[in-house]
């Protein structure tokens, strides 16, 4: 006997219930402060601080040299200045006679009275350039106009010796505390003394007398500044030095200008160059 199978048909869908009721909005956001014409950035700087305007909060003005930042609003400017740090927080501090930050300019060498030099000229250019602690320096001296090379001094059994030629520089240097013994190891700087008075036949020329020099400097700190020392090389045995060693730099070594022979005048004499990076202090 046939077993018939009913299957039952699916029923229509049901209708979509209606949308729940939309909940309330939410609070809206403190309208931000609106920046002075012409800002595109929280930090918009204003130039130099002028008692006169109105800074709101994220303005960066220079005053007396120092870089501040507008960190509080008073309704506009009422007389405070950016040394009274109510309204104001200091981003940079004031450089030693310099604009903050990025410096640059000349210096008080100092290079003919440390060296115990008589010049009738001043020729000489002293070139710093400063970012934060870090300095550039670069010192030429042009040695034609010098009418006195100093007194030797006696140090002893008939020894005389001219006064070591040294300079200062813009910026004490940091962390100097171990380098006052002049071991090779301080070495800081290199530099160059060109010669203009070289004999007239190159075949006729010694290491004293050969167109140019390279020269050293070692530091020194004293009297919270610091200063170069400036030494050559030994490149051939004189007057007892030994090759290869480093000696004091002067008027008489590595090169002779206290010879009549060798007195030089004008923009063409012999010249002195030196230049160098270092760390100052912050």
């Amino acid at each position: 006997m046939a077993v018939i199978k009913i299957v039952p048909m699916p029923g229509a869908e049901g209708q979509q219930g209606e949308t729940g009721a939309v909940g309330p909005q939410g609070p809206q956001g403190e309208t931000g402060a609106t920046g002075p014409a012409g800002a595109d950035a929280v930090w918009y700087y204003n130039g130099e601080y002028n008692p006169g305007a109105s800074y709101v909060i994220g303005d960066v003005v220079t005053y007396d040299g120092q870089l501040w930042y507008r960190k509080n609003a008073n309704g506009g400017n009422v007389g405070d200045t950016p040394s009274e740090g109510l309204f104001w927080d200091l981003l940079a501090a004031k450089g030693q006679d310099a604009t903050p930050i990025i410096s640059a300019g000349s210096w008080g060498h100092d290079f003919y009275e440390l060296s115990s030099l008589t010049t009738s000229t001043d020729d000489s250019i002293a070139d710093y350039y400063k970012i934060g602690e870090l300095v550039y320096f670069d010192l030429s001296v042009n040695l034609g106009y010098v009418t006195d090379w100093g007194t030797p001094i006696d140090i002893g059994g008939g020894n005389l010796v001219y006064p070591h030629w040294q300079f200062k520089l813009p910026y004490p240097i940091r962390n100097n505390n171990s380098m006052h013994n002049f071991s090779f190891t301080n070495v800081q700087f290199v530099g160059e003394i060109f010669d203009s008075t070289v004999a007239e036949n190159i075949a006729d020329r010694t290491s004293s007398d050969a167109g140019s020099h390279i020269i050293f400097g070692r530091i020194e700190q004293y009297g919270g500044e610091t200063f170069v020392f400036l030494h050559s090389v030994v490149q051939e045995a004189f007057a007892g030095f030994s090759v290869g060693e480093t000696r004091a730099l002067t008027s008489r070594y590595p090169k002779d200008f206290t010879q009549p022979e060798n007195i030089q005048t004008g923009p063409g004499s012999s010249r002195l160059r030196i230049s160098g990076t270092y760390r100052t202090v912050s």
